[in-house]
């Protein structure tokens, strides 16, 4: 490898449940020149004004990544130039969806990507190497660092009424019952959230601190007769927009979110900044909590 290029230093592909291939090894065939992270499309949105020079232009979103690898194929302890074109061949089919993993530098974290096959070409002019591009494109164009985990306990909404009780009650155990996840990327992170029964009179708070800028409290509140039973989860996908229970499409809990009371939409975790998460109930137990899974999400 060090014969062609010194960065990156980290460049994988894998099939999930299947096959991976390190495309730094020199055990393989394919020696890489060039790694192209490219720059996703942007989706434009503008119109033109109707009494003057200009557009109106609200264009805020990505579309899709091209990835493009260039490098050549030559003999390798796989086999020939042939045999490791055939032994990319999965990773070239369009019905894969690949993660790409890579670091460019020791001093930034390893980063991954969702890819699936767009272009390769190999050109056979020579006796010994042949010149080789595959190209790849990403339907969500971030990259995302390892994965990360946050539990939340309980508060209660309220004190509620004082009753003289003459049997016993379990409480929670002391934990954790603010916590702040950090989101070191460029770009906003979209939690999956894994709230665990049992739990009624649900409500979460979200205070988002965007760097250099003050913080502001959003709230997600549900129906007063929601509730969630031992055993189940619910869990709130802010990335794919969806709410399931148990993580069961069939099983959708939108519809009880109380959209008069919530604010702020589907929670977040600014880019270069934090939120602080607080998960209020008027009935739990030991097992309810809220479970916060991100990765810190990047543009390059």
């Amino acid at each position: 490898m060090a014969d062609y290029c010194s960065a990156p230093d980290t460049l994988t592909l894998a099939i999930a449940g299947g096959p991976s291939l390190d495309l730094l090894s020199d055990q393989q065939g394919l020696r890489v020149a060039s790694l192209d992270l490219g720059y996703p499309a942007v989706r434009e949105d503008e119109n033109l004004r109707p009494d003057a020079q200009g557009t109106i232009d609200v264009t805020r979103l990505f579309g899709a990544r091209a990835v493009t690898i260039n490098g050549a194929l030559v003999p390798s302890p796989a086999g020939s130039r042939q045999a490791s074109w055939h032994a990319l061949a999965p990773f070239l089919d369009p019905g894969q969806r690949l993660t790409l993993t890579y670091r460019v530098d020791g001093d930034v974290v390893t980063k991954t990507m969702t890819v699936r096959a767009a272009q390769a070409t190999a050109t056979f002019n020579h006796p010994s190497v042949s010149p080789a591009q595959l190209g790849f494109k990403a339907a969500d164009p971030l990259a995302y660092g390892p994965a990360q985990t946050a539990t939340v306990l309980p508060y209660a909404t309220s004190a509620g009424r004082a009753y003289n009780l003459t049997f016993n009650r379990v409480y929670p155990s002391t934990g954790v019952t603010v916590v702040t996840t950090y989101n070191r990327g460029d770009v906003v992170a979209f939690p999956l959230l894994r709230l665990y029964g049992p739990a009624s009179g649900i409500s979460i708070q979200f205070t988002v601190q965007p760097p250099g800028a003050g913080s502001t409290a959003w709230m997600l509140y549900f129906l007063a007769g929601f509730s969630i039973n031992a055993g189940d989860r619910l869990e709130i996908d802010s990335k794919n927009r969806t709410m399931y229970l148990n993580g069961d499409p069939t099983q959708n809990r939108y519809s009880q979110v109380d959209f008069g009371r919530s604010t702020g939409g589907w929670p977040y975790i600014p880019a270069g900044g934090s939120t602080i998460w607080y998960l209020n109930a008027g009935t739990y137990s030991t097992t309810t909590q809220l479970q916060v899974n991100w990765s810190d999400a990047y543009l390059l």
